[in-house]
């Protein structure tokens, strides 16, 4: 008589997965209590992307802008750090200033750990357990620094080597433009991040294209 033990593996793998998704989703909501529960988030450079990202929005205003286009020019170039006051800038169109930040930092935090999730998981799918060292690194030093766009631009690094990973076997138009949108949103974020990001891709591919037979 033969048995057949995989329905059991399949229903164990499934249970587990299922407990993995709750145990995140509790961390992922415990990590940013702290962010909405007090008003104020202890950074160094945050209240000054704050106010910049206020400059931003409120220029080309009629009234409210009449003063700030007195003292100040707009530098529209396409440099990096550009990401952390524009989404500022657009936050704040619907919701106040302290209420973009929060939505910023909300962002930021959970990213980390779920980039590395996916990263993880591109590389070995199952095989992510150290995921759970991204909630360890999640309120690290830069960040209460205020260094908001570096922070988002390590997660962007995770989810953009992750997608290179998993896909450059099957790779399409589609899957290259994917690639570079990320691309270009990693070097919005921090110039660091994106030139690390551009030289891991080139080793990746370089030690992938040395493997094939």
């Amino acid at each position: 008589m033969k048995f057949n033990f995989l329905p059991l593996i399949q229903e164990e793998t499934d249970f587990r997965k299922h407990h993995k998704i709750i145990l995140i989703s509790a961390l992922l909501i415990l990590h940013i209590l702290p962010i909405w529960l007090f008003t104020y988030f202890p950074s160094q450079d945050g209240p000054a992307h704050i106010y910049n990202a206020y400059v931003l929005k409120s220029f080309h205003d009629f009234e409210e802008g009449k003063l700030m286009r007195q003292y100040y020019q707009l530098n529209l170039t396409l440099f990096p750090n550009w990401f952390t006051h524009a989404f500022l800038a657009l936050c704040m169109y619907v919701v106040s200033p302290l209420f973009a930040e929060k939505i910023l930092l909300s962002l930021i935090v959970t990213s980390l750990p779920l980039s590395l999730f996916y990263f993880l998981n591109a590389v070995q799918k199952g095989k992510d357990m150290y995921g759970f060292l991204g909630f360890l690194f999640s309120y690290h030093y830069l960040l209460h620094m205020g260094f908001y766009s570096f922070s988002m631009s390590v997660s962007l690094f995770f989810w953009t080597l992750g997608y290179f990973v998993k896909h450059k076997s099957e790779i399409s138009f589609r899957k290259i433009g994917i690639l570079n949108m990320l691309c270009i949103a990693t070097y919005f974020c921090h110039i660091l991040s994106y030139g690390l990001l551009i030289l891991s891709l080139i080793l990746i591919y370089m030690i992938s294209f040395h493997k094939k037979p």
